[in-house]
């Protein structure tokens, strides 16, 4: 808060010194970009949501926002969304993903609204085909004889059988306007509570806020405007949940309809034999990348790949200071308790 509120100090000073300035550079930008956090997980997820089956009620994505279509001559209501859930397999794995479309249309082919609009390309990155979450519409539901949407669309997607989860890069787009965001929530409870991990509304982006990590939960304010949403904006958060399931979940923000057209996730599958192990209160505390026991302990330290790469015996604690950055797996046993747990090296 500290950084917004001081950007706008400085911009107030040469105002009044009578020179214009932006608030930022990256206020007419396409979003976070990918690859700046680099991620060294492998692809879990990769959907650029153009298998599924074409439905929407227009002819064309400068139209939509989700909403049935009236046929005036028959006087027949056109869906404009539907419900469908889609369960599918991590790649050589039998764990699965869950994609929950709840108010939702899906246009397969379809570029953004501007693109189609004026003969261009989308936006670096963004795929033709999306699927659309739908917006409350009280005008809407009052013309069509309350079948519009009164209540928010949502996509969710259940990752909670990943072993971990790094972290996620998305797109979005918007219907046929400009200055459209979104909101990205995740739960950790199996849905029961949801949080936000990126804000970005449409018209007011200096509240635009996302989380560095669910690691840290610091939150970090930017200047992201969604002025070029009709094109399409590319997005990239890390993660770094790497002991409870994560669930995600994609609204509309500030009344605005949002279109998913790339969603791609980072994560370890459940796969590796020393993630079978059963858990106790063996370990006491993970501070500075140290570790302590309760008392003196056998331990193994193994890397994703599953490799051992130290092994201590009888201690009460061990530094990992001189660890590569990455997530590690901390294997202890102590007269017959044995605890197992995750650390992230950064």
């Amino acid at each position: 808060m500290k950084n917004k509120n001081f950007t706008y100090l400085i911009g107030a000073i040469l105002l009044l010194l009578g020179t214009s300035v932006s608030v930022s550079a990256q206020n007419f930008g396409t979003g976070t970009g990918w690859g700046n956090i680099g991620f060294s997980m492998p692809l879990v997820v990769d959907d650029d949501f153009q298998d599924y089956e074409f439905h929407y009620s227009w002819d064309n994505p400068d139209h939509g926002n989700s909403q049935h279509l009236l046929d005036e001559a028959s006087g027949e209501i056109i869906l404009g969304y539907i419900e469908l859930t889609n369960t599918f397999n991590f790649p050589n794995s039998s764990a699965n993903c869950i994609f929950d479309f709840y108010q939702c249309a899906f246009a397969p082919n379809f570029q953004t609204a501007y693109a189609y609009k004026n003969a261009l390309e989308n936006t670096a990155n963004v795929s033709d085909g999306f699927v659309e979450i739908s917006r409350s519409d009280s005008v809407y539901y009052e013309r069509y004889g309350g079948v519009a949407p009164t209540v928010r669309g949502y996509f969710t997607i259940d990752l909670r059988q990943l072993a971990t989860l790094e972290g996620i890069q998305y797109t979005h787009s918007s219907t046929g306007g400009t200055k459209r965001g979104f909101v990205l929530e995740y739960s950790k409870d199996d849905g029961t509570t949801w949080d936000t991990l990126r804000y970005q509304p449409g018209n007011t982006y200096s509240e635009s806020y996302s989380l560095s990590d669910l690691f840290t939960y610091d939150t970090i304010y930017n200047d992201y405007n969604c002025d070029p949403s009709s094109y399409g904006m590319v997005w990239e958060d890390p993660i770094y949940e790497y002991d409870t399931g994560v669930m995600l979940r994609f609204l509309e923000s500030s009344g605005q309809t949002v279109r998913i057209h790339d969603f791609k996730a980072y994560g370890e599958l459940p796969s590796s034999a020393v993630l079978n192990r059963t858990s106790s209160d063996l370990i006491l505390s993970i501070v500075d990348n140290k570790v302590s026991f309760k008392e003196s302990a056998n331990v193994q330290v193994y890397n994703l790949s599953g490799s051992l790469v130290r092994s201590n015996m009888n201690v009460r604690s061990i530094s990992l200071n001189n660890f590569s950055k990455g997530i590690y797996l901390i294997n202890a046993e102590a007269k017959g308790k044995v605890c197992s747990q995750k650390i992230v090296i950064r």
